[in-house]
């Protein structure tokens, strides 16, 4: 991860068209070196699972889910993950918020 956040500061958009502006990918790089170590470990673990919710992730990374809870709302504040849709969760049968990494970033990371 720390790879491609110095990758992301040294992206130079002359020269080629991009769809993201170098601004934009300025301001997520930056996003990206705030987040603490109990959230790039809940982003890493919704990129590996692609649609989640916050128990699946709790059981992919190993914590109560009350730390992954706080984690999903800073990341979706932050715009780097967003709500794909509501839906039952398959393992207590509740209507929760499943997860997905939008495309854009993907592409980037």
């Amino acid at each position: 991860m720390e790879q491609k956040l110095s990758e992301l500061k040294n992206i130079k958009t002359t020269g080629h068209k991009t769809k993201i502006r170098a601004t934009s990918l300025a301001t997520f790089a930056d996003i990206l070196g705030q987040l603490s170590q109990r959230e790039i470990q809940v982003f890493q673990a919704i990129k590996q699972l692609r649609t989640c919710n916050n128990l699946m992730i709790s059981k992919e990374v190993h914590l109560p889910i009350n730390c992954v809870t706080g984690r999903t709302n800073s990341l979706k504040k932050y715009g780097l993950i967003r709500v794909l849709k509501r839906d039952i969760c398959p393992f207590i049968g509740r209507l929760t918020d499943f997860y997905r990494i939008p495309e854009w970033i993907n592409g980037v990371l």
